[in-house]
């Protein structure tokens, strides 16, 4: 766990090394199924995450998307269908795409909930332990 202001890294605190993981653990990508899942709050902190992903991974082959709600989910589905090394996504989103056998979870090996104060704050928790209930025993 880590707590900082706003500015001082803490996304490329969590991102860098799991980013590094990847890079030293290949495996061919798996439809539908993430090998890291990190949750955020909301859309934009969920964007920002995805942004600072894409720059920390420009020079590198690793696929990673973004999900959240309020937009088409057309473009989120696909993405999946091609797997990702990392999704980004909010919770509710995140729920729907499971439901909807978009999306599984089963074999995640790292999750992170960035903002978890936060998220707990605005009533996330129900959501929360769903994500959990569904993520492997084993995992970081």
């Amino acid at each position: 766990m880590g707590s900082a202001q706003t500015g001082t890294g803490k996304t490329a605190a969590f991102t860098l090394p799991l980013i590094q993981y990847i890079s030293e653990n290949r495996q061919r990508r798996i439809a539908k199924t993430p090998r890291i899942l990190i949750i955020a709050p909301t859309r934009e902190l969920a964007a920002q995450i995805g942004k600072s992903i894409e720059t920390y991974t420009k020079y590198l082959t690793i696929y990673h998307t973004v999900i959240f709600g309020g937009v088409g989910q057309n473009p989120q589905e696909k993405a999946m269908k091609a797997g990702v090394d990392f999704l980004v996504a909010t919770s509710g989103r995140l729920l729907d795409l499971i439901n909807q056998g978009h999306l599984e979870i089963g074999k995640v090996e790292a999750f992170v909930l960035d903002e978890a104060d936060r998220m707990l704050d605005m009533g996330f928790i129900h959501d929360i332990r769903k994500v959990v209930e569904k993520l492997p025993k084993k995992r970081r």
